[in-house]
Parts: structure tokens; sequence; C-alpha cells
């Protein structure tokens, strides 16, 4: 009803660490206090008035960043659909993470240029159309894996 709740955590092979969590209230359903607080100053204070002013990729940048002073080494930022969005990926850009994301359905075009023969080819793709063409041709087969895998080597 309005209340969302935002996990940032360190993935690797061995599993999964929660390191930080924020509470996101949206404009639509908002369920509002029942009191106010005695003092606005606390800490459940303050998370209250971010959680109503802040919008999900600023409250996304603010846990990457502590989770990066707190000593957290990360290379990269990986996220679901919603965070498939241009101030996710300049704040994972900002912060020297390099984002993948999975990215939503629409008929946004993504530009890419390649050469062939000498000359410059600018292509405007689809997501699907750009999915077939850099990734889903390239990458090597995994061996021994029971199910289609791939892997890339990033640059």
């Amino acid at each position: 009803m309005g209340q969302q709740v935002l996990n940032l955590g360190y993935s690797c092979e061995h599993g999964f660490v929660p390191l930080d969590s924020e509470i996101f209230i949206s404009d639509v359903k908002v369920q509002g206090l029942h009191e106010k607080f005695k003092d606005g100053r606390s800490i459940a204070g303050k998370r209250y008035l971010q959680a109503l002013q802040f919008t999900k990729p600023k409250m996304a940048k603010g846990m990457m960043a502590r989770a990066i002073r707190g000593g957290i080494n990360a290379d990269f930022l990986l996220a679901d659909a919603w965070f498939g969005t241009k101030p996710m990926l300049r704040s994972a850009e900002e912060l020297s993470l390099t984002a993948i994301v999975r990215m939503k359905k629409s008929k946004l075009k993504y530009r890419i240029t390649s050469h062939k023969n000498g000359n410059e080819v600018i292509q405007d793709l689809d997501l699907k159309a750009l999915y077939k063409q850099a990734v889903r041709k390239s990458g090597r087969k995994s061996p021994g894996n029971l199910i289609n895998a791939k892997s890339w080597m990033l640059n």
C-alpha cells in the first residue's frame, strides 16, 4: 500500500549478504503516520522524511555510496528491470561500477556503431535486435553445464 523496501546486498559465488535497506514511500496510496514523531531529529524521523522525499534511484545511489565508503569493494551493480534507467546507470558510472541491469520491454531504440570495410555503420535497434546482435551470437559456450550457458569477457 504505497511502501516498498529497497535492499542492497553483496552477491558472490557463495551467496547473498544484505548490506543496507531503505523504505520508499510512493505518491500512490500513501499510508500516513497515525501520529507525528515526538522528535523529527531521531533516526526514525529522518528516515521517514527521506522515504517521502527521495526517489528510488537517489536512495539506491546513497545506499551504494554508503557501502563503498564502508569498505565494500565492488566492480559491478546487478539490478532488476526497475533500475534500468538513465539516472541509475549514471549513478553506477559515477561510483565507478559497471551496471548489469535487466531492461524493460519498450519501443526504445539503442544506437550501435560498428565499422565494416573501413566504413562506420550506425544502426538503431530495439532491445531484442540489440540482444541478438551484441549478446546472443557472441560469447563462448561453457562446457560441462547442464543448461545452455555462455560466458563473456568484459572490457
